[in-house]
């Protein structure tokens, strides 16, 4: 038992005649009282609380002077101050004393008192006192960063309770993934493993299926599908889950995408073209051959999200092992359940047969068969030309490749809140750092931005304006830390300007090294004939055709190897890029 006195107030008449004086009551009150309540303690007591808290404890120790004596004193006051301490204890309906089952028990009291707004036993809560004086969003916020371990629980109670919903009304699309970082703490430090995901879709589909159909909404509404699965399972494991709910947004977002992909009776899915013959309902995985044409007229929208994630993970389950892919083909299978349309059953199904039969041994073949589902230009569809003042930023593609960030930030807590997402912000942050016109509410992108970034459509202004609105000090040092060295992630996290321009100069520093016959031109001398050239890029379904309309220095740029091709990217669509000077 631990018990914390916030304050201690001694009174008392000591006989002029005794040898106890202030300086030996001052001692016993602070050193002797402590260790001789300490020792009490170690024998069995009639009551035991978890957690109590109580507002005032009456004490009152007579001793006759024969036995005014420092150890006899000390003694019978322990013993007092404990009889009245679990006489208290011992009378539930005492208004002065509030009892608690669990620690967890009290902290989700405290998360209630809070959201029920000031109460008559407030009083019981002086512990987070400070919190009362803040939002209650941010209040609740902290208070489950600091109890981190009784996270769980704390919210199976409040589930219990019926406040979950209540909870999570407190928080916007920023707020919520906010708390599924609080919740990942230091397992969410990496990105989910592939078998992770996969667990996660079929922990979605044995608990709720109709949560994928649910999970058509915000980015807010899925969050919180995946809280109220992640507790689900924990419920039916003592409360523990070894599946994060970041881990679960991500596999809902998945799930709904896949749907999304044979949204219409229009979309047909016309693989194995060198069997012969039009698609079946169902094909035996030996069939297939990597190299069949896959074809899809795709119902999302270029640059969507949904598209971008997709992608992503094309690359992952390609590398994947046999047995990953086996499991996920198997996913495929229970999907099919999960939508009344018999076009989307087939072509799920067929899907899975693809990826079950792929060979881990050429993840690069089944990558680009299945890229072709999610291209953001369908066969046939004409292609797309944008005009750029930056047409020069895709001299930099090569270098961010080599650099591997892409897989890095994936890797981190940050990447499996926002998974793709998160290197289209970050790519935004540098190319406008390096241009000088980095800015934390945006209200517009040149088009060579926004692509270079990531974004085959629109840019999505308002997640990126809520990414950087969400990032704390810890954040943002967290998310430079992934990228660059601590020493430097500590020294340039004050601010997002200042994190997006460390990275900025760490990137034309890397380019410089590329450039031949001019030593070391200075980092503006870069950025103004390297990297600020207008230009016309062409996105072709396979492809980009970056075509400089003015570049001085185009002989130095071919000297030097920078406009030799690179090959596919994944924040690109998997798409090769290829530069011409002077137009076309």
């Amino acid at each position: 038992m631990i018990i914390t006195i916030d304050r201690l107030v001694v009174r008392g008449r000591i006989p002029r005649r005794s040898n106890l004086d202030r300086t030996l009551i001052d001692r016993i009150t602070r050193e002797e009282f402590a260790v001789e309540c300490s020792s009490q303690l170690r024998r069995p007591w009639p009551v035991q609380a978890r957690v109590a808290r109580i507002r005032q404890l009456r004490v009152r120790v007579s001793l006759p002077f024969s036995q005014l004596q420092p150890d006899a004193f000390v003694k019978a006051w322990g013993a007092a101050f404990l009889r009245e301490l679990f006489a208290s204890l011992a009378h539930p309906h005492n208004t002065d004393v509030v009892q608690f089952q669990s620690r967890a028990e009290y902290v989700a009291a405290t998360i209630r008192n809070l959201l029920n707004g000031p109460a008559g036993q407030r009083w019981a809560y002086e512990e987070f006192e400070p919190l009362f004086d803040t939002s209650v969003a941010e209040a609740v916020l902290r208070l489950f960063r600091r109890e981190q371990a009784q996270i769980v629980p704390i919210l199976l109670i409040l589930e219990d309770w019926s406040l979950l919903d209540h909870l999570l009304a407190l928080w916007d699309e920023a707020g919520l993934e906010q708390f599924l970082i609080v919740i990942a703490g230091r397992n969410g430090a990496k990105r989910p493993a592939i078998e992770d995901l996969i667990r996660a879709c079929q922990l979605v589909l044995e608990c709720h299926p109709g949560e994928v159909e649910l999970a058509a909404g915000s980015s807010l509404i899925q969050g919180r599908i995946a809280l109220k699965l992640f507790l689900s399972a924990a419920r039916r494991t003592d409360g523990k889950s070894a599946t994060l709910p970041g881990t679960i947004f991500q596999a809902l977002r998945i799930l709904r995408a896949l749907i999304n992909l044979f949204r219409t009776t229009t979309n047909s899915l016309r693989s194995l073209k060198d069997l012969g013959g039009p698609a079946r309902d169902s094909i035996s995985p030996s069939e297939i051959r990597l190299g069949s044409a896959v074809d899809i007229r795709n119902p999302i929208p270029v640059g969507s999200d949904e598209v971008d994630l997709l992608n992503e993970f094309w690359g992952r389950i390609a590398r994947a092992s046999d047995s990953c892919r086996a499991a996920f083909a198997d996913v495929l299978h229970r999907l099919t359940f999960a939508t009344s349309s018999a076009s989307q059953r087939r072509q799920l199904a067929e899907l899975g047969n693809v990826i079950a039969a792929g060979s881990s041994e050429k993840p690069a073949a089944l990558a680009a068969l299945l890229a072709d589902l999610t291209s953001a230009q369908s066969h046939g569809r004409e292609s797309k030309l944008i005009s750029t003042n930056w047409a020069g930023l895709f001299l930099l593609v090569r270098v961010l490749d080599k650099l591997g960030w892409e897989d890095h930030l994936t890797r981190s807590s940050l990447g499996a809140t926002y998974g793709p997402r998160l290197m289209t912000y970050t790519l935004a942050g540098i190319a406008t750092a390096i241009l000088g016109r980095f800015h934390e509410e945006p209200a517009y992108f040149d088009p060579g931005i926004a692509l270079f970034s990531g974004w085959l459509g629109a840019p999505d202004l308002h997640s990126f304006r809520a990414f950087f609105a969400a990032g704390s000090a810890e954040t943002r040092q967290a998310f430079l830390g992934r990228l660059l060295t601590q020493a430097t992630a500590i020294e340039y996290s004050a601010t997002w300007q200042t994190c997006f321009d460390a990275l900025g100069n760490y990137v034309i520093r890397e380019f410089t090294e590329q450039i031949r016959c001019f030593g070391k031109p200075s980092r503006s001398f870069v950025v103004k004939n390297f990297v600020a050239l207008p230009g016309r890029i062409l996105i072709e379904e396979n492809r980009l055709v970056v075509m400089f309309t003015s570049s001085p220095l185009h002989v130095v740029i071919h000297l030097s190897g920078l406009d030799y091709p690179i090959d596919p990217v994944g924040w690109l669509g998997w798409r090769r890029i290829e530069f011409q000077a002077d137009g076309f």
